[in-house]
């Protein structure tokens, strides 16, 4: 899936078609202060850019779900690297990582 549309209309998208999504800014590209570090839902994320970076939510992106990835590119910024990165399946790696923490804790419990 590639979606062309304002970045607004690109979080819109995700937040219908995959509803359990998580965003992620990614922070070497877009240093706004503000934005948090951690992913969060894509609705949650456009409150944080209404709050923070309301004219970035107005910039022409590209949402790719599939071929190997899963990000949203800013046009006008990079087409290369990711403004923000998607975890469709609900579950960024940082959270499996204290999954597989917590699961290891109990296993030798």
């Amino acid at each position: 899936m590639e979606l062309h549309e304002m970045l607004k209309l690109c979080l819109l998208a995700l937040d219908s078609r995959f509803p359990e999504s998580y965003v992620e800014v990614n922070g070497t590209l877009l240093g706004y202060p503000g934005f948090r570090a951690e992913a969060c839902s894509s609705t949650a994320m456009l409150e944080v850019l209404r709050l923070y970076a309301p004219e970035l939510l107005l910039t022409p992106a590209c949402l790719v779900i599939g071929q190997g990835q899963s990000a949203i590119y800013l046009e006008e910024w990079s087409e290369r690297e990711p403004a923000f990165w998607v975890y469709c399946e609900g579950c960024t790696p940082s959270q499996r990582a204290k999954q597989g923490k917590q699961v290891a804790r109990t296993a030798t419990v």
